[in-house]
């Protein structure tokens, strides 16, 4: 790549992709999935590099850069599509997420709270399997970082479809107390008075 673009590119590329990637990188646990937010200035920068590429590259080569752009559009396409049919709808995106991101506590939270949501939308009984998976993951997100408000509020969540308000509204109170005035967790508390 170098010999193509030059040695003052590459390294700018190459340390333009450092400085934004690291910050989101997870060498330090940050206990949050890394969304397509973070990761824009990255694939920016590789975007750069690859269209640098393919213009230098079609100067000499026009077949080859024009196969190339062909077969990386291609490849986009089918990896979103990949991606669109995954996560079809919100609970599978939260439990592909916890899947492949074992480490994150909020992905967990968020899957929990999305079960315990279907479950009470479906009108669950206290042995549905959908509570006992979101119980797991509110463990598993309690394991990874205990300051986590969603991971509060799922347990609060859980008890009170369970009817146990002498757990619940403590769960809930931490919950406040790690991201004050949020409405939702609110509106739980006052069903334990």
């Amino acid at each position: 790549m170098r010999h193509l673009l030059g040695a003052r590119v590459v390294w700018f590329a190459f340390a333009f992709l450092t400085a934004t990637l690291l910050p989101v990188a997870n060498l330090l646990p940050i206990g949050i999935v890394v969304a397509e937010r973070c990761l824009y200035l990255p694939v920016f920068t590789v975007c750069l590099l690859t269209g640098a590429a393919i213009q230098r590259a079609s100067e000499k080569r026009p077949r080859i850069a024009v196969a190339l752009t062909s077969t990386l559009v291609v490849a986009g396409l089918l990896l979103s599509a990949r991606v669109a049919l995954r996560w079809r709808t919100p609970l599978i995106h939260w439990e592909t997420t916890a899947a492949d991101h074992p480490r994150s506590a909020g992905a967990h939270a968020r899957f929990a709270l999305l079960l315990l949501h279907e479950a009470a939308a479906a009108g669950a009984r206290l042995d549905d399997p959908m509570l006992a998976r979101a119980e797991q993951s509110i463990e598993r997100a309690s394991q990874i970082n205990r300051r986590l408000p969603e991971a509060w509020q799922a347990r609060g969540v859980l008890a009170l479809m369970r009817g146990d308000c002498t757990t619940a509204a403590p769960a809930l109170d931490r919950a406040l107390a790690l991201r004050p005035g949020d409405r939702e967790t609110l509106s739980l508390r006052r069903k334990c008075p």
